[in-house]
């Protein structure tokens, strides 16, 4: 029995060495530390990676130029001119007298063209008296009657068609024959300084608007040229005196109140210039809701401009320019 034991004792450990060969057993353990060292490899070789590409991109962020953004340049305001009054066209050639209102039928914004050395050559007789410093009273209207109707109304036709084709020069010329004509007209007086204020002759223009209103102190026409060429001159009190004169006379006169605003502007009396570019307005005039606009922008209130803007656009007899001088400055408040 001892020795039957001894035998199987003997065999024990040789078995239990064979269940797992010492050939596999190297072989599993070489394959295991390989494979770790493939995923090492692979996880480091990924992480260099992605620090590398941070560095790149934090590099790239650090050195591109800035984007280029559109610069909105703020348009200037536009700018506004004063208003000249003038007398309707005449209803025909056999008319016994020029006819007119104290405001125009149509009023037209003044284009002063550059200043020339030349003068019209002909200078009428009637003007060559000087005009008074100061108004008078009130002297009574003077109704002589000219030498010839026909020659005048002529000359007046002629002026008009000229101012029709913007050829003041000639209108001027004309209205000066006519004025020789009928000498103490202070409608053709009036018609004279006005085409002198589009010619920028504001000297000449100032003295007879006094000469008119020498002839009729209450002529509202002849009150806002006189004004006119006083503005131009750069005599700015007597130049709003002479608009306020003729709102006074005159409240709904759309010139008038025009003139007495953008003298008030200028003056930098704001206020003044809000109410009175209202009362424009009040009137359905589009240079009313343009004043409001501008000064609304001088001011700063955004909101308010653009209201008025807005109706100003829907107006519908408030005409193209102005229409569209409104859909501009809401485009550049909107952005």
């Amino acid at each position: 029995m001892s020795i039957l034991a001894n035998l199987l004792k003997k065999t024990e450990p040789n078995q239990a060495k064979a269940e797992i060969p010492p050939g596999v057993l190297q072989a599993v353990s070489s394959s295991n530390t390989g494979g770790d060292r493939r995923r090492y490899y692979l996880i480091g070789g990924i992480a260099v990676a992605a620090i590398a590409v941070g560095a790149l991109l934090g590099i790239y962020l650090n050195t591109r130029p800035a984007p280029v953004r559109p610069v909105v340049r703020p348009q200037p305001l536009p700018q506004a001119e004063p208003l000249v009054a003038v007398q309707p066209p005449l209803s025909s050639a056999t008319q016994s007298q020029v006819v007119a209102t104290s405001a125009p039928a149509a009023v037209q914004t003044v284009q002063k063209p550059a200043r020339s050395a030349a003068r019209p050559v002909r200078v009428a007789q009637a003007m060559k008296r000087s005009a008074p410093a100061e108004q008078p009273a009130s002297p009574p209207e003077r109704t002589a009657a000219p030498r010839d109707r026909s020659i005048v109304d002529a000359h007046l036709f002629a002026a008009r068609n000229a101012e029709a084709r913007r050829d003041y020069l000639t209108a001027l010329n004309q209205y000066q024959k006519a004025l020789e004509a009928d000498p103490d007209n202070y409608r053709i007086m009036n018609n004279v300084a006005s085409t002198m204020l589009r010619l920028g002759m504001d000297a000449e223009a100032l003295q007879v608007a006094n000469r008119a209103l020498s002839t009729k102190p209450d002529y509202v026409s002849a009150i806002i040229n006189a004004g006119i060429a006083h503005g131009n001159l750069g005599h700015a009190a007597a130049s709003r005196g002479m608009f306020t004169k003729a709102v006074t006379l005159d409240p709904s006169n759309r010139s008038a109140l025009y003139n007495l605003a953008l003298s008030q502007e200028r003056a930098g009396t704001l206020d003044d210039a809000l109410k009175t570019y209202r009362r424009l307005a009040e009137g359905g005039d589009a240079q009313g809701y343009l004043g409001q606009g501008r000064l609304y922008e001088q001011q700063g209130n955004k909101r308010e401009a653009l209201k008025v803007y807005r109706e100003l656009t829907a107006l519908p007899d408030s005409g193209q320019r102005p229409k569209d001088l409104a859909r501009e400055r809401i485009k550049m408040l909107d952005q």
